[in-house]
């Protein structure tokens, strides 16, 4: 929980977008202990340049709709 309040305060996030990238934050660092990466996926732009700012790599799944 006080990852998800860092992040509304610093990333200026919702509070389930917060919670959101805050539940990325913490899986990368599991799966990063195994030598696996996760990628952060959303189609909400501010969310995703927080998971940039994050360090997260990310992808927006709209960029790929014809």
């Amino acid at each position: 929980m006080d990852e998800s309040c860092r992040l509304t305060i610093d990333r200026k996030l919702r509070a389930l977008d917060a919670v959101h990238l805050a539940t990325a934050n913490v899986i990368r660092a599991a799966l990063r202990s195994k030598g696996e990466t996760l990628v952060f996926i959303s189609s909400d732009q501010a969310l995703l340049d927080a998971a940039r700012l994050e360090q997260h790599d990310t992808e927006n799944p709209a960029e790929f709709l014809e």
